[in-house]
């Protein structure tokens, strides 16, 4: 099969052009740089979505699935977010009704904001600016083209991730844990990256349209998350961490003074919760995401 993938030297999207490729799919990986993997059935264009406002292409692929983005505290700025998150789902999205190629799309459980147990016709109610650009690219993909997939993909973990626990991990390697008052209430829900790769290239084996949450099913509390990292720096012969107790207060102080600078709060994930019902995930896929969080092996 003739694949288009975006976003293939990411932390995620490297784990997808490998499965991809030792399933016998030829892929074309297109950005700003080359992935560092040598197969026949792989080749590579060059194309900056900063720059760049269409695509011009020979192959004609079966399937886009576009991973590329800027993740939450990345941009400068709301533009920066709207150029990349959005204007390259856009430039995509006119390049598979070219091809009436399938569309699946790499988004984030970020666009529901906080609760818990948040299925996929939950309100879409994410305010960060990351958020609004994720929620604006599905929009575009929804209102143009009827053969697609998005992924509504919880905070991922695994060798080469940026995310929530990669940053609590190296907090707790310094020597401290940031911890909100009211951490015994907050929960989330979590994704290993090769239970993403598993499920975005099991889609091509199924005629599946539509949304599905993407998360292991097992939440977890911030207690349970600091302990995990707590015992994985005790194996690596690391001093317990000291918790930094942080007040409602500090998170609503800085998240104004972010706001003001244009820019999402670096502290709104210590202070929301967020879990997902994947419920639609088993019933479609006939299987759930393996890899719980305390399989935490590598970050």
């Amino acid at each position: 099969m003739k694949i288009l993938l975006t976003g293939a030297t990411g932390s995620l999207g490297k784990f997808v052009l490998v499965d991809l490729l030792s399933l016998g799919h030829e892929v074309l990986t297109i950005g700003r740089r080359t992935p560092n993997i040598s197969s026949p059935l792989h080749s590579h264009e060059s194309f900056d979505f900063r720059k760049d406002s269409s695509l011009q292409l020979s192959f004609a692929p079966k399937v886009i699935i576009h991973m590329a983005g800027i993740t939450r505290g990345q941009a400068k700025n709301e533009t920066e977010y709207k150029k990349v998150n959005v204007q390259s789902t856009e430039i995509l999205v006119e390049f598979a009704l070219k091809h009436n190629s399938k569309f699946i799309y790499a988004s984030s459980a970020s666009v529901y904001g906080e609760g818990l147990n948040l299925k996929e016709n939950s309100p879409l109610n994410g305010t960060s600016l990351y958020a609004k650009s994720k929620i604006e690219a599905e929009q575009v993909i929804q209102k143009k083209i009827q053969n697609y997939l998005v992924f509504r993909i919880a905070s991922a973990f695994g060798k080469g991730t940026q995310s929530f626990i990669h940053k609590l991990y190296h907090y707790g390697k310094s020597g401290f844990f940031p911890y909100p008052v009211k951490a015994k209430q907050l929960q989330k829900t979590f994704i290993h990256i090769e239970d993403v790769s598993h499920f975005i290239v099991k889609s091509l084996e199924k005629d599946i349209t539509g949304i599905f949450n993407l998360a292991h099913p097992q939440p977890k509390s911030y207690l349970e998350i600091l302990q995990i990292i707590e015992k994985k720096l005790a194996e690596e012969k690391k001093n317990k961490p000291v918790k930094i107790y942080l007040p409602k207060t500090i998170w609503i102080l800085e998240k104004k003074m972010r706001n003001i600078q244009g820019k999402d709060s670096l502290l709104s994930p210590l202070f929301e919760s967020s879990t997902l019902n994947v419920k639609k995930l088993e019933e479609s896929f006939g299987e759930i995401p393996k890899h719980d969080l305390k399989e935490i092996d590598q970050i």
